[in-house]
């Protein structure tokens, strides 16, 4: 009996045959990189044994076979995003289905009511049906899914609360960005995680061809918005741009489930959070790797903590943008300045006073720095000028005076210099050409 049907990369048009149903045995069954269109037939859900769906990367028809060549040959030579010509929902026989570890199908066109029973789902642990146009709530029933390590449902039109039996601390990858999932963050219990990467090694968890954490660091990397190490296991939750509200919760994540301790990226931003900056803990003992921390874009108040880069030596990334900070950050920074590990900080549209230290010379890996729209006085510090890996700088509408440090145009890396709005003279002064 047939176990495994890999049909990727050919010319398949249309709709996906019905008669695939009648495969009662098959384990596997890829149709990505095709021209597939239409409905999903509910008919795969007699696939009892099947435990990997690939989808991916189906375009709908085509103009001409030469069309086709050059697309195929194209999608060879250049990695490119998931993208599918699908119509319709997605079978709820599919989410049943009781043996499936893998259902990878993002930007699919799918449409509906999100899945709302996932049957046992005992062995499902990667689902990404990111960038679809599912409606309703997440089913708690999700929940039941205890080896999901990887779940991506982003970009969708998802409401209401996010369940927290979800094992979300257990999870390698979890990303609900973009929808508009409301009310406090739930507390997510991790009393149930398995020790993964304790007796298993990471090329057991290649089921699509790519480790999916280094994935999703690649494809952020591209785009210069993530600055962890690429060639170890990086965990990545992402809640960012819905409608939280409350505390700014802890960082949720079960360190026992893991074989070491792992590069963190935890987004935030763009949600309505509350709370004061300065009693917030940020946990002493999780000495990660490294550490992305992005609450951008809440409403964050009270002053920042000084003790912030004593217990967090190993952040890259800081986003604090567009909250209410208030108050000077001298102090706070001092913390960081001798530690080399900040890439990207940005303290912009906050409310925060007094000089720019001139210790942050000393941050020479720093390669992104905004502290725009804020009400920093006195002169900008020459030392700024050290920063040799600096892209990008953005002090612009503040009340900063005096002369623009001239070894600003000896920076080789820099490409956005904002200073407008200010006092600032020597301008005139600058070659960068």
């Amino acid at each position: 009996m047939l176990r495994s049907l890999i049909l990727s990369s050919n010319m398949l048009l249309n709709d996906i045959s019905s008669t695939l149903g009648k495969l009662g045995m098959l384990e596997v069954l890829d149709l990505s990189r095709n021209f597939l269109s239409g409905l999903i037939p509910p008919v795969l859900g007699n696939c009892r044994q099947l435990k990997l769906l690939v989808l991916k990367n189906n375009f709908g028809p085509l103009l001409s076979k030469n069309d086709s060549a050059l697309t195929l040959q194209e999608e060879e030579e250049e990695e490119e995003e998931d993208f599918n010509s699908f119509d319709g929902e997605l079978p709820s026989s599919i989410v049943k289905l009781p043996n499936l570890r893998v259902l990878w199908a993002p930007n699919s066109n799918l449409e509906g009511i999100f899945p709302q029973d996932w049957g046992s789902c005992s062995n499902l642990e990667l689902l990404n049906l990111a960038q679809n146009y599912f409606t309703g709530q997440v089913s708690a029933s999700l929940g039941n899914c205890k080896s999901l390590y990887f779940l991506d449902i982003s970009s969708n039109n998802l409401t209401g609360l996010f369940p927290e039996k979800v094992s979300v601390p257990c999870m390698i990858v979890f990303n609900i960005s973009g929808n508009s999932f409301s009310g406090d963050v739930p507390n997510f219990s991790h009393s149930e995680c398995t020790k993964m990467f304790a007796n298993q090694s990471l090329s057991h968890m290649d089921l699509l061809g790519f480790y999916p954490s280094f994935f999703y660091l690649n494809a952020l990397a591209s785009i210069g918005t993530l600055f962890l190490p690429s060639d170890r296991l990086a965990v990545l939750h992402d809640f960012s741009n819905n409608m939280f509200v409350g505390p700014l919760p802890p960082i949720q994540i079960a360190p026992s489930r893991f074989y070491g301790m792992p590069s963190y990226g935890f987004w935030f931003h763009g949600n309505n959070l509350e709370g004061n900056i300065s009693s917030y803990s940020f946990d002493p003992y999780l000495s990660f790797d490294s550490l992305i921390f992005d609450i951008g874009n809440n409403k964050i108040t009270g002053e920042l903590p000084s003790e912030l880069g004593g217990c967090c030596k190993c952040i890259k990334l800081l986003n604090l943008a567009g909250n209410e900070i208030v108050g000077s950050m001298v102090q706070f920074l001092l913390s960081f300045a001798y530690l080399g590990s900040l890439v990207n900080l940005n303290f912009s549209r906050n409310k925060l006073q007094g000089p720019i230290p001139s210790y942050i010379g000393q941050m020479k890996d720093l390669r992104y720095l905004s502290f725009s729209r804020n009400d920093f006085t006195g002169a900008i510090p020459r030392e700024l000028a050290q920063l040799t890996s600096l892209e990008v700088l953005e002090l612009s509408s503040n009340s900063l005076s005096g002369e623009i440090p001239p070894d600003f145009s000896k920076l080789e890396h820099l490409h956005i210099l904002l200073l407008d709005h200010n006092h600032l003279s020597g301008a005139d002064t600058l070659q960068f050409w």
